[in-house]
């Protein structure tokens, strides 16, 4: 079902979210300045699920460079998300601090650099971190791909799943 509204407006995320078995959040912003959307929109998510006591899968895309990822980047690409993400990736982080610290039901998918490439099915799904490890690019669609996939079998639950080619 399609539902249009605010992932910060609790009547909507209500509206978008009852009766559902899983959720899907898959939240983005334009300005790579200050924002707070990924924190409070989780915010809201978890009171609005706790207020109709379901528990429905969440299934949550954020980046690899969020959380413990980030000492697995890169120097240029630390450089990079200092200099430009800082924001977005500290909003990330607590995002995934409030996801996985209030639920008991969830995947925090880090995907690498994402492309608008076709759809392949062919990718890796990286769930230990790993000094040396390359998280490189990966289109939107295959990040799509998996993330449905586990709405049907979610078989990393608890976990952080990088994907990458």
């Amino acid at each position: 079902r399609k539902v249009q509204g605010s992932a910060t407006n609790s009547n909507d995320v209500r509206a978008a979210v009852e009766g559902a078995d899983s959720i899907l959040v898959t939240l983005g912003v334009k300005s790579p300045f200050a924002t707070t959307l990924f924190s409070d929109s989780a915010r809201i998510l978890l009171q609005t699920i706790r207020e109709m006591g379901s528990s429905p899968t969440l299934i949550v895309l954020t980046g690899f460079g969020a959380g413990d990822s980030w000492g697995y980047n890169s120097l240029p690409v630390k450089l990079l998300f200092t200099l430009l993400l800082k924001a977005v990736y500290a909003d990330k982080n607590e995002q995934e601090q409030l996801i996985a610290s209030g639920y008991p039901r969830w995947e925090i998918v880090r995907p690498g650099r994402l492309t608008n490439g076709a759809m392949t099915g062919h990718y890796r799904v990286l769930d230990n971190l790993a000094e040396g490890m390359r998280v490189g690019a990966i289109s939107r669609a295959d990040v799509a791909h998996f993330m449905v996939a586990q709405v049907e079998n979610p078989t990393y639950l608890g976990k952080y799943p990088a994907l990458t080619y």
